[in-house]
């Protein structure tokens, strides 16, 4: 009820709150009064707000899409410092998606999203960095800075810990370490990622066929 009341004065913030209780009833009602209220939140021009307005324009979720008006949105909420918008903008100019491609400046947008501590960029960053594509001036540059961010980034983003198990696995510009790239797929598979259970098969396959088709099997039961 106060977050109703708070919703009707014009607080942007309890409006996306009470946006995410309205999806959350997966109705088709709950989800177009989301959408009304994330629209109104986008319109005082709060960033999380303005990142999910942008979300549903370039999808065409809710609403006729609109793919340069969404990437508007999404960027202006990158400009106030929102990371999720910052990442959604860098890998669109990494990949050319709705937007002239720029590597460099897709990278600066990961990197900017990475160091305000999102996980998902953090990951990007350190594959950005293992792969040569981007250095950071002033800091640590390759296998070690990778390996930097893929630490910062695991304890939220499972795909870290796929990442860092294969620099471990393969010795890819470190020392080969097969033991640690098994704990680290190994808790990927726990926290549910299917690809812990496609490395771990892999890397049994030699040793322990029988283990290795089990956890073959375990991969594409989660869809791997």
């Amino acid at each position: 009820k106060l977050l109703s009341q708070l919703s009707d004065e014009g607080m942007p913030r309890a409006q996306v709150m009470l946006a995410r209780y309205k999806e959350g009833l997966n109705t088709e009602e709950g989800r177009q009064d989301a959408f009304t209220l994330i629209k109104k939140a986008a319109s005082a021009h709060y960033a999380p707000a303005q990142y999910r307005y942008g979300i549903y324009l370039s999808e065409g979720e809710l609403i006729t899409p609109n793919l340069f008006e969404g990437i508007d949105a999404i960027h202006h909420a990158a400009l106030q410092g929102f990371p999720e918008a910052q990442c959604w903008i860098g890998k669109a100019l990494l990949k050319g998606d709705g937007v002239a491609q720029n590597m460099a400046s897709g990278s600066e947008w990961i990197y900017k999203a990475a160091k305000a501590g999102y996980a998902p960029a953090a990951t990007l960053l350190g594959h950005l960095i293992e792969d040569g594509s981007f250095t950071v001036k002033g800091e640590e540059t390759g296998a070690v800075a990778a390996i930097h961010w893929y630490e910062k980034a695991m304890t939220s983003d499972s795909d870290a810990l796929i990442s860092l198990g294969l620099m471990f696995k393969e010795g890819k510009k470190i020392p080969m370490d097969r033991d640690r790239a098994t704990l680290l797929f190994k808790r990927a598979l726990e926290e549910g990622n299917p690809e812990g259970a496609y490395y771990l098969a892999l890397m049994s396959a030699e040793s322990n066929p029988e283990a290795s088709i089990a956890m073959m099997k375990t991969a594409a039961e989660k869809g791997c």
